[in-house]
């Protein structure tokens, strides 16, 4: 096997399977649930396409703080040369591929079934799920940088999604809101005029938090690893 196969091969065992078979898990229970509605002649499009603009993203906002939470040496990241966030955010990429991968497989497959039908065709429909998980994604790495809390991180996220879930006629009836709001459905028919510039603040907003997390991470390593290291005990 070369170097980078078994840098490969490690890095995938530290980032931990829950933050890699988060997402997958979630689209076969998905494409189960798809599939059984379509047997009873039920619209499972609709469920697809909520499937994946809500439920997707959640499952990968909270797989990336599973990400520190599978790292078991964290005494040994005080002392290693490779800065801590370059660590966190090649296993987190690992997440994010492993999100991509099984996402856009279902999404072709469905688009070609007739069961998933973007306005905007079906790259520009990758942004559904890509920009809500990438906001959330960001969320809790934010949040776990400045607290060290892994439970912390993942409340944040659940927390985030649920706001958001619960107040869409408020982010609908404020022009300034509209392009923060994570779940807007690009079914034909059904778009508002600000679905692009929402998807791309979105986008902005994820690689915003994840640059602050990154920030915080190299200004203060040992506070963050330490603390962690002291809450590891309790905090899963």
């Amino acid at each position: 096997m070369s170097a980078s196969g078994a840098l490969a091969g490690q890095e995938i065992r530290r980032a931990g399977w829950p933050a890699l078979a988060a997402v997958p898990a979630v689209l076969a229970v998905g494409t189960g649930v798809s599939l059984l509605l379509a047997v009873k002649g039920s619209d499972a499009g609709v469920f697809l396409r909520f499937w994946l603009r809500e439920v997707v993203p959640l499952a990968f906002g909270l797989a990336v703080p599973a990400v520190p939470a599978a790292e078991t040496s964290l005494e040994l990241q005080l002392s290693l040369p490779t800065p801590v966030p370059v660590t966190l955010a090649r296993r987190a990429g690992l997440a994010v591929l492993s999100a991509a991968l099984a996402t856009a497989a279902l999404t072709v497959v469905a688009y070609a079934g007739g069961l998933w039908h973007p306005a905007h065709g079906v790259l520009a429909g990758q942004l559904s799920w890509l920009s809500p998980a990438l906001a959330l994604g960001g969320l809790g790495a934010a949040v776990f940088a400045l607290t060290a809390s892994v439970t912390g991180a993942a409340a944040a996220v659940a927390g985030g999604w649920l706001v958001s879930d619960l107040t869409v006629q408020w982010f609908a009836g404020h022009g300034w809101t509209r392009v923060l709001y994570p779940f807007v459905d690009d079914a034909p028919g059904s778009l508002a005029g600000w679905w692009w510039p929402n998807r791309l603040t979105l986008l902005g907003l994820g690689a915003m938090l994840a640059g602050l997390a990154g920030t915080i991470l190299t200004v203060q390593r040992q506070r963050v690893l330490t603390a962690r290291l002291s809450r590891q005990g309790s905090d899963g």
